[in-house]
């Protein structure tokens, strides 16, 4: 039986077709560069409200979300731990059920999401005691984790798509929120503000 002839223009043709994913992945380098200007630009982050926010200074620190999101708040809390303050990281529906006594007037709740709807963190906010701070790192600002956080670091450029986002998108998202995450852990720590990334910046380029 003779092989069968294959298209070469066809096959070449398909295999450098741009698709979604590919376009998220190779826009990932302008995204971060975005958000690195963006949060390193005067104002961007208001320090004075996130010290309002809670009762002690610094807080503890509480790291949420569910997925990517929450695999994003390690590199924060392995840098606030590493200068003596206490940073927990816990998945949201965890948090839920068996975590919710310990957040206080002293703790800061940093909840991370792509979409500001995940179902576990909308049932988290119904539950959350009102005088709790709440930085939310979100994509879209109207979403409700974006109305109910008292600091909200949104998502510049983002352009989220949904729960249907690809792999890619989840991908870039995770990079975003971890850089995102960056710049309010310094002032946590009170390091002096020689520009809100300094050092810590250029790891981040790694």
């Amino acid at each position: 039986m003779p092989a069968p002839v294959l298209d070469c223009e066809y096959n070449n043709q398909a295999m450098f077709e741009m698709t979604p994913m590919m376009e998220e992945v190779l826009d990932q380098p302008r995204a971060l560069a975005d958000v690195r200007k963006y949060y390193t630009s005067p104002g961007a982050i208001p320090f004075s409200t996130l010290r309002r926010v809670v009762t002690h200074w610094p807080p503890t620190v509480v790291f949420t979300g569910m997925g990517s999101s929450l695999f994003a708040a390690y590199p924060a809390q392995a840098f606030l731990t590493s200068v003596g303050i206490r940073a927990l990281v816990w998945e949201t529906a965890e948090l839920l059920h068996h975590h919710l006594r310990i957040l206080k007037t002293d703790t800061l709740l940093v909840i991370v999401s792509q979409s500001g709807e995940t179902v576990e963190v909308t049932r988290l906010l119904k539950h959350l005691p009102k005088r709790v701070g709440v930085l939310g790192v979100v994509n879209v600002e109207s979403s409700t984790l974006g109305r109910r956080a008292n600091v909200l670091l949104p998502m510049p450029g983002s352009g989220y798509r949904g729960r249907r986002a690809s792999a890619g998108a989840s991908e870039g998202s995770d990079r975003r929120h971890r850089r995102i995450l960056r710049p309010p852990a310094l002032p946590l720590a009170d390091v002096e503000r020689r520009g809100p990334f300094h050092g810590l910046s250029r790891r981040a380029d790694v």
